[in-house]
């Protein structure tokens, strides 16, 4: 077996070098094949030494890549799916939705005082790129989807309007609604017919701020691809 190995060296030395490849992968316990074949010629004719000796280090440091960063993150990755297939309330989400309510109200605001009436549905604001989906709660689409519902909208008059998020017992209008939070400042020019006054820190101001600038550069951007 040894003399013919030796006498088809460079085929296998080509076949374990692509072996060792494997490494990255799921069948990462094939690269240990080339290992042991690279040391097996080291203790024998030692044939192409400095080549086995780099292929076999790159293998090594490959499996070493591969269990302290691959294999975590796909696990990590994996975790992350799973929880996001998760239908119903989701409180990780909170934070996210409710910056997206925030926002959906100032559209709406904005939209009103140029318009002199509130819109008829979210679907009228064209001038900023919102997020109408609210993935605290989210569900099962018939196309096997896993989605944020949407944001509840409901013009009441030409000066009036709600909008809320159906909270944690999936339902709009209870007690439990995600609603849009407002400054003190804010509660004396609203139309919303429900709200929650929250002092603002300087610093979520300027978050609320960075975001809307950031939406209307998506819908910018978005009008002049169309436009070419």
């Amino acid at each position: 077996m040894k003399e013919y190995i030796y006498n088809h060296f460079k085929a296998f030395l080509i076949i374990f070098s692509i072996l060792s490849l494997t490494s990255v992968t799921p069948f990462w316990w094939l690269s240990l094949l080339s290992m042991i074949f690279f040391i097996w010629n080291f203790f024998n004719k030692k044939r192409e030494l400095s080549l086995c000796i780099t292929v076999l280090s790159l293998t090594v440091l490959l499996i070493i890549f591969n269990f302290k960063v691959i294999i975590p993150t796909n696990k990590w990755g994996d975790k992350v799916l799973a929880e996001w297939n998760k239908t119903g309330f989701d409180s990780a989400w909170l934070d996210n939705s409710q910056e997206s309510i925030n926002v959906i109200d100032r559209a709406v605001e904005a939209y009103s005082l140029r318009c002199g009436t509130c819109p008829d549905s979210l679907i009228e604001i064209e001038d900023i790129h919102l997020i109408f989906n609210d993935f605290s709660y989210r569900i099962k689409e018939p196309d096997g989807q896993v989605r944020g519902v949407l944001f509840y909208y409901e013009k009441v008059d030409s000066n009036r309007f709600y909008l809320a998020g159906v909270g944690k017992d999936g339902k709009i209008k209870t007690d439990d609604d995600l609603l849009p939070q407002i400054s003190k400042e804010q509660e004396k020019t609203t139309r919303l017919v429900k709200y929650v006054v929250k002092s603002f820190t300087p610093k979520e101001i300027e978050r609320e701020r960075e975001v809307r600038a950031m939406l209307r550069k998506v819908k910018k951007i978005e009008k002049s691809i169309l436009n070419k």
